[in-house]
């Protein structure tokens, strides 16, 4: 792999470490932010997966769609069901919580939880498949 792309792979996973930091401070400082904390933990999954997507060579385009970033994955490498599940419980939050909703419709205090933790493990198994420090 050439330095350029190594360099690239550890940008996004820096990116994808941000949105990570900001949906754990959002979590422990302002929990009634919950949709807040989906979309920071969509959009750091979503940075995970492109890091993957980078290394092994595979243009992803401008999608959001962490299903179909797992699918490209999927192509070149196995993916386990408990990665895909993570993807299609996350996948929600990447633009339906960034508008308003009805009452009710916005993710619980627990699903914000949930989705940080589910985040926690795309990123590990990320790290591991990229071999990033």
């Amino acid at each position: 792999m050439t330095e350029k792309r190594k360099k690239l792979i550890q940008q996004w996973f820096e990116k994808a470490e941000n949105d990570l930091k900001a949906a754990k401070t959002i979590l422990d400082n302002s929990p009634g932010l919950t949709d807040m904390t989906a979309f920071h933990c969509q959009q750091a999954v979503e940075k995970y997966f492109k890091c993957y997507l980078i290394k092994l060579d595979i243009n992803f385009g401008k999608s959001h769609n962490l299903v179909y970033l797992l699918d490209l994955i999927g192509e070149d490498e196995d993916i386990s069901g408990e990665i895909y599940k993570i993807a299609a419980k996350l996948n929600d939050y990447a633009v339906e919580v960034r508008y308003p909703r009805e009452i009710g419709e916005i993710p619980t205090k627990e699903e914000a939880k949930e989705a940080y933790q589910l985040a926690l493990k795309a990123k590990d198994y990320v790290a591991d498949k990229i071999d990033i420090d």
